[in-house]
């Protein structure tokens, strides 16, 4: 007799791991307002960007994009439409909790 559905241990999976993508660094601030301002500049060409704080500094990140040519075409878009020079880095994606 099988046990009933409450009863069944569950199997145990594999943690996750925390993925890289590419993204464009495209500014280090010292205060949140003048990064935010620029961030929804960004979000603005349709591109996502958020906020990470790094020691003192508010970094801005546009992206994630899953290849590096997607990130290069997101580049090229900030520095038409916003006259800024992002940087590509690769972009660790945290697993959620």
């Amino acid at each position: 007799m099988e046990p009933a559905p409450s009863e069944q241990i569950p199997a145990p999976q594999t943690p996750l791991e925390p993925k890289e993508e590419y993204g464009l660094l495209a500014g280090r601030y010292r205060s949140f307002g003048s990064a935010n301002r620029i961030m929804e500049k960004i979000k603005q060409q349709d591109m996502p960007a958020f906020i990470r704080k790094k020691g003192k500094y508010y970094e801005l990140w546009a992206g994630p994009f899953s290849t590096s040519e997607e990130a290069e075409q997101g580049r090229k878009t900030l520095k038409k439409a916003l006259k800024i020079s992002p940087k590509m880095r690769k972009l660790e994606i945290p697993v959620p909790k």
